[in-house]
């Protein structure tokens, strides 16, 4: 029975990431029925809203192969969290599909660091890099 299906893809912003997402949706010959892309509250990090209409078979085997592309290194796969006890990871529904493991190949979790408000607005002032990378 189709439905409606949300999907959701948090990646950094890389020229070709949208392209190589949408090709899994055209190979599998699924419609999209909507696709927004906006920054997302993390900075350097861009969320990816795919909404399609299908079977549940259908949207599980899409989020495999996005994640078989993850594990070919064909998209990374780097969360975010500010430990490893909070990785979004834990709460993911997909966590089997993905096998993201930090540490391994090019798998890397991506760290959220405490920034105090006068070093955030220093830096936003300042026009320097990231406060949010080390």
């Amino acid at each position: 029975m189709e439905q409606e299906y949300i999907i959701t893809v948090f990646s950094e912003n890389k020229v070709g990431l949208l392209s190589q997402i949408t090709t899994v949706f055209t190979c599998r010959n699924v419609n999209i029925e909507s696709l927004t892309t906006s920054e997302s509250a993390l900075a350097g990090i861009h969320k990816f809203t795919i909404v399609v209409r299908t079977g549940p078979e259908r949207v599980d085997k899409l989020v495999r192969q996005i994640g078989r592309e993850v594990r070919q290194g064909n998209i990374d796969a780097d969360p975010c969290c500010h430990s490893e006890e909070d990785s979004q990871c834990r709460f993911c529904d997909w966590v089997s599909a993905c096998q993201f493991r930090d540490g391994r190949d090019r798998d890397r979790l991506r760290y959220i660091l405490p920034v105090k408000p006068e070093e955030f607005w220093k830096e936003l002032e300042e026009g320097g890099g990231d406060p949010w990378q080390s």
